[in-house]
C-alpha cells in the first residue's frame, strides 16, 4: 500500500517575536500565504517490518529529520514502540523536497 501527500510551501507576510515563554521558546504571531510549490511525502506500507525514511536531499536525511521524529513520536504514542510488538508495520517515509 502506497501513498502521496503534498505539503505545501509557504511564504511568511509578517512574523513578530512576542514573549518568552517558560519553556525558553517565544510566542510568534505570523501571517502566512501558501505558494505554488510543494513537497512531497511518499508513504510505503509494503516490505520488510521496520520504520526507514528517507530524503532527496541527503542533508537531510539523518535522525534530526522532523518527519521521523514525527513518525517515532506516533508510534512511541501509539505503543508501537513501547510494547515490542510482534506484528511492527513496514513504513518508509520518502520525503522529496522542492
Amino acid at each position: 500500500m502506497k501513498y502521496i501527500f503534498r505539503s505545501s510551501a509557504k511564504v511568511n507576510l509578517t512574523l513578530d517575536v512576542l514573549s518568552l515563554r517558560a519553556d525558553g521558546y517565544h510566542e510568534l504571531q505570523s501571517i502566512v500565504h501558501t505558494v505554488g510549490l510543494w513537497d512531497e511525502l511518499h508513504f510505503d506500507f509494503s516490505g520488510s517490518p521496520g520504520l526507514r525514511f528517507s530524503c532527496n536531499i541527503k542533508e537531510l536525511a539523518g535522525d534530526s529529520n522532523l518527519c521521523l521524529k514525527a513518525a517515532r513520536a506516533w508510534l512511541e504514542a501509539s505503543n508501537w514502540l513501547n510494547e515490542k510488538r510482534s506484528d511492527f508495520p513496514s513504513v518508509h517515509i520518502s520525503l522529496h523536497k522542492n
